[in-house]
């Protein structure tokens, strides 16, 4: 099991006993030292002070439980309003939001050169994303999806 994979299943652990949720986890070494960043999200805006609760808590679990050997550093934030949709029911929840999907490869099914659709999130259908673009209904896999997240609208 790799080591994000690891960390991931920790967080998820730990968030099991919190109001939290994990929207994504990364772990990636930037300049001479690695960054664990976790944005998490809530029914609620998170607020600063969600996050140094988050950050104190689980950065106790990783020092008690010795997972990281070398040297790094913890960030625990909010999605921010371009929220990234990660899991298969972040697009039921966010259904009616205009998003932005980017494609692992293009479906041939739909346009055989297209590797990028921003539309209306319509939901899920037996994991399918459903997204309106200009009137026409389109149905992606989840599983075709490498990067997606919420266009946020002034």
């Amino acid at each position: 099991m790799s080591l994000k994979k690891r960390l991931s299943d920790l967080f998820e652990e730990y968030v099991k006993t919190t109001s939290y949720e994990l929207v994504e986890l990364t772990y990636q070494k930037e300049g001479p030292n690695k960054v664990l960043r976790i944005l998490i999200d809530n029914e609620e805006p998170i607020r600063v002070d969600d996050c140094v609760i988050v950050s104190q808590a689980f950065g106790q679990i990783l020092d008690d439980g010795d997972f990281l050997k070398e040297n790094y550093s913890l960030e625990v934030s909010s999605p921010g309003i371009d929220r990234p949709l990660v899991k298969l029911k972040d697009f039921d929840r966010f259904k009616g939001n205009k998003i932005v999907i980017k494609l692992v490869s293009p479906i041939k099914e739909i346009d055989p050169k297209r590797f990028k659709y921003e539309g209306n999130l319509k939901g899920v259908d037996e994991g399918i994303i459903i997204l309106e673009l200009e009137n026409e209904e389109i149905r992606i896999p989840y599983s075709a999806i490498k990067k997606s997240n919420i266009i946020y609208e002034f």
